[in-house]
């Protein structure tokens, strides 16, 4: 497949120093700042880590943050990838997919974070 400048251009831009064009100009924040309350999801998208893959994703509610998911997290994000029409997926973010991020613990005693999509339903 043969690429002219311009789509060579795109795929540079979308490469940013930070790894996702949605964490461009935004800071890093825990996740543990959102625990336990309801946040509104307005975008996200996978990384490939050390770890293999995760999420990414920004809120509402904190427009200067983007936020990193956990294995659990990122599994849930993917189920609804998989299950919702993209661009239904699309219109819903528009409007933000309502979030709550609650910390649990395993069996085997190790904490963490799951979500809850639409957690007021």
């Amino acid at each position: 497949m043969e690429m002219n400048n311009v789509n060579v251009i795109d795929i540079i831009k979308g490469i940013t120093a930070s790894g996702l064009p949605l964490m461009e100009g935004k800071d890093k924040l825990e996740t543990s700042a959102i625990l336990n309350t309801v946040v509104n999801v307005n975008e996200f998208d996978f990384m490939n880590g050390d770890d293999g893959e995760y999420v990414v994703f920004t809120t509402k509610e904190y427009p200067d943050n983007f936020f990193y998911g956990s294995s659990v997290t990122t599994e849930s994000f993917k189920k609804l990838v998989e299950k919702v029409e993209e661009k239904t997926l699309q219109g819903v973010l528009e409007f933000g997919l309502p979030c709550k991020f609650t910390e649990l613990m395993s069996k085997n005693k190790r904490k963490y974070i799951r979500v809850i999509f639409y957690p007021n339903n």
